[in-house]
């Protein structure tokens, strides 16, 4: 079998339609067209490109450490995402195969957003049942509102509940309880989750006593809790609707109670 021409090789590697680069020393001896395009230069002005020169031109990160990923900003604005093969080659050179990731980058983040925006949509919480983040919020905030325009009382806890550290299949225990908390309020209550370990109760036509007296039934007598709360730690604070008050600040007197509280 004869020896493939050297030539050729070259000739495939300079159209190969991934980028292809050849470092040798501190200076960038080859590139191909593909590499070339996708920075928006040439080829020619590229071969014989040093660290500094790569620098004051924005691509410094070419001649950067292993990292397998890099980014570039391009003179356009844009910026592109590529996975960087390195092959040793004698003499202390290296061999750099680029390939464009952008879009994968691209869609990675549409499905961060979206995620975002599903748990905005979403008014139930996977793991408890009990109304999501973002419903418990708005449905304070819509009694808030009510209570503003008729100045009938209103009142929230703060519900914290944590599990013991040894406990096998918390999430299970969690979903019970959080039901059994909830099976004990009126049908115009509204419990949701905050986050993890947090949980808000949203009490119209409540009074600041009778809340109290709740989160005492709640928690201290433990009635809605029963015996699968073996060791769970339960707390609670308790705030009520003032003229004024919107969410954000009925939020705060409820954090800050729990901050008095831990302290």
């Amino acid at each position: 079998m004869s020896e493939p021409d050297p030539s050729l090789a070259a000739l495939a590697l300079s159209q190969a339609p991934v980028g292809v680069m050849l470092i040798q020393g501190p200076r960038i001896a080859w590139a191909n067209e593909a590499l070339a395009q996708a920075l928006m230069t040439t080829a020619a002005a590229m071969t014989g490109l040093e660290v500094e020169a790569a620098r004051r031109n924005g691509l410094s990160v070419l001649f950067d450490d292993k990292s397998p990923e890099i980014e570039i900003k391009l003179p356009d604005g844009s910026v592109r995402h590529w996975q960087r093969l390195r092959q040793p080659l004698p003499a202390g050179a290296e061999a750099h195969f680029f390939i464009d990731v952008t879009r994968q980058f691209e869609l990675a983040e549409e499905l961060r957003q979206m995620q975002e925006q599903l748990k905005v949509l979403d008014t139930r919480d996977g793991e408890t049942g009990l109304m999501s983040s973002n419903a418990i919020l708005q449905a304070l905030d819509a009694q808030i509102t009510r209570s503003r325009r008729y100045g009938n009382p209103l009142s929230a806890i703060r519900l914290n509940l944590t599990p013991p550290a040894s406990q096998a299949a918390q999430h299970t225990a969690l979903r019970t309880i959080s039901q059994e908390f909830k099976m004990q309020l009126r049908w115009a209550d509204q419990i949701g989750r905050l986050d993890d370990d947090n949980f808000l109760l949203v009490l119209p036509e409540t009074p600041l006593k009778d809340a109290e007296s709740l989160a005492q039934k709640l928690g201290h007598d433990r009635i809605a809790l029963t015996s699968r709360a073996e060791g769970w730690s339960v707390t609670f604070t308790c705030a009520e609707w003032r003229k004024g008050d919107d969410t954000r600040k009925l939020l705060k007197r409820l954090q800050e109670a729990v901050t008095a509280t831990d302290s």
